[in-house]
């Protein structure tokens, strides 16, 4: 079986507030994108892992087979060749997409009967953002990242993402955050989309104050709407007014980093 594990960008990223077991709350408008890990299933008396040039002793496609084979008593087992195309540690979403993609595609591979409430359990068990690649699209997501409503605003977006080459750890991200709490959103509409901001963005400068310069080189790009970072970083994105502009500016940030241009609709 071969499958596809879409990336995620964080349009914005608002820190609503904070739970009693340290967690964070968040409002987030997450669109997939068509950059995605390539995934192989064959069989196996047991779950396997490979991700070729990286260890996967911990990886969440590892733990996300692991958890459904027990959870449902499977005898047999998956060998997993997992090819990232998703820059890791990015704010992409590479693991998580990994994990979600995996729960819903093994058990057609085993032949079970699986339901969408215990795999959204098991998802969430995994990371507060595997929830949204069980089933990923456009989406409002709340909570700690496990409520999800599906949204549909017939906006079109030329988006330019830039990975500057190194990994940011979403927990490290969090633990030098000094968050002023932002206020929730009424209503969503395109001033949102375009211009609303990313509350881990100043957490993630402290750490790598290359972010800095990279949004604002964007930001100086013929054609940049706006740019930020997306999720917990490391990559940025700029949003553009052409496919021209967008792709002029993706050509010239190549030369230097990962880039990757995509038309969004949301």
């Amino acid at each position: 079986m071969f499958i596809k594990a879409p990336a995620k960008i964080n349009l914005f990223l608002n820190i609503i507030g904070k739970r009693a077991d340290g967690y964070h709350l968040l409002e987030s408008l997450f669109a997939p994108l068509n950059l995605a890990d390539e995934i192989t299933i064959e069989p196996s008396s047991r779950i396997e892992v490979e991700i070729p040039g990286l260890d996967c002793v911990n990886n969440t496609a590892k733990k996300a087979a692991g958890l459904l084979k027990d959870f449902y008593q499977v005898a047999k087992g998956a060998r997993i060749t997992i090819h990232k195309k998703i820059p890791i540690g990015a704010g992409l979403g590479g693991s998580s997409a990994d994990a979600g993609a995996l729960l819903k595609a093994l058990p057609k591979f085993w032949s079970i009967a699986a339901e969408e409430e215990d795999l959204r359990e098991l998802a969430l068990k995994i990371g507060a953002d595997v929830p949204y690649f069980l089933s990923p699209v456009p989406a409002m997501v709340t909570g700690i990242g496990e409520v999800i409503q599906p949204i549909k605003l017939g906006q079109f977006l030329h988006i330019v993402i830039i990975y500057p080459g190194f990994e940011l750890s979403a927990k490290e991200v969090y633990a030098v955050g000094e968050f002023t709490f932002s206020s929730p959103i009424d209503t969503l509409n395109s001033e949102n989309v375009f211009f609303g901001k990313n509350d881990l963005q100043a957490s993630a400068i402290k750490i790598k104050p290359q972010i800095e310069q990279l949004i604002a080189e964007l930001k100086s790009s013929d054609g940049c709407i706006s740019a930020k970072m997306s999720g917990s970083g490391s990559a940025c994105f700029g949003i553009f007014e052409t496919e021209q502009l967008a792709i002029k500016a993706k050509n010239a940030f190549s030369e230097r980093y990962f880039s990757y241009y995509e038309y969004l609709s949301i």
